[in-house]
């Protein structure tokens, strides 16, 4: 039974050998790849929670880390360097991802081996950069609605105003309220919205009692309202409308009654 006992622990710690060889490997090769953040989240999960932990995935995890964080760093100075506002969204997308990163790895460290290897980590202080960024972001965001507002204004194109509510929308992921964003959306709502009267014409020649020409004469429209289309059946005052429908009812056939009431 012991000799059963130590042969068994021996497969066991044998085919554990294995498998962290062949994740160290698989680690190393997306290290080499570029794809720094999935060798990252492989090794934080082969690291999390194991109190014998290997150098060889202690130091991969150095190496993934601070390569993530200096091709995100360098792809951020190269974007502010061109100075294009529409840049910032892309900017902020990199700071979060730095962020998500950090806050992985963070919680484990500090991150001893087994032999007493002690990892190294040099996180970046991103948040007043990240605020900066949101502001940028939000503010290009306003600029932009701005802009596709007046062209629809001018040219009466509502697609245009249609494409700044999902730029002021867009606001909502930064920040709870930013700037004249509701004043912007309500003028944008305005110029981006197609209204549609609908009148219903008797001409059936036909008499009919006046409740049941009204209930068929006042059609409900609920159904048909979408973000950007209204329908009325009754003109409103001052309202320019885009369309005009005339439904012509020519003909009313109504079944023999089979109840009293």
């Amino acid at each position: 039974t012991i000799k059963y006992l130590n042969m068994k622990r021996k497969i066991l710690l044998w085919v554990l050998s294995i498998f962290l060889f062949v994740s160290c490997a698989t680690a190393t090769k997306k290290i080499e790849s570029g794809n720094y953040d999935a060798a990252i989240s492989q090794l934080v999960k082969q690291l999390r929670g194991k109190k014998s932990k290997k150098s060889k995935s202690i130091m991969l995890l150095e190496t993934a880390f601070h390569k993530a964080n200096e091709a995100d760093l360098r792809s951020i100075r190269a974007y502010k360097a061109e100075a294009q506002a529409s840049n910032w969204e892309q900017i902020l997308t990199i700071y979060n991802r730095i962020d998500n990163r950090q806050n992985k790895i963070e919680p484990l460290t500090p991150l001893t081996a087994k032999d007493g290897y002690l990892g190294r980590f040099n996180f970046v202080n991103i948040e007043e950069d990240k605020r900066l960024a949101k502001v940028q972001v939000a503010d290009y965001y306003i600029e932009k609605a701005k802009s596709l507002i007046a062209k629809s204004k001018t040219s009466g194109e509502k697609i245009y105003a249609r494409q700044a509510v999902d730029y002021l929308y867009k606001l909502d992921l930064l920040f709870r309220s930013y700037k004249d964003r509701d004043k912007l959306l309500s003028e944008a709502y305005m110029y981006g919205t197609e209204y549609t009267l609908i009148e219903m014409q008797n001409n059936t020649f036909q008499i009919i009692p006046f409740h049941v020409e009204d209930i068929i004469l006042n059609m409900d429209v609920n159904d048909l309202q979408q973000t950007f289309k209204k329908y009325h059946t009754v003109a409103e005052k001052n309202r320019v409308y885009d369309q005009y429908i005339i439904a012509n009812l020519r003909e009313l056939n109504i079944s023999p009654e089979r109840e009293k009431t």
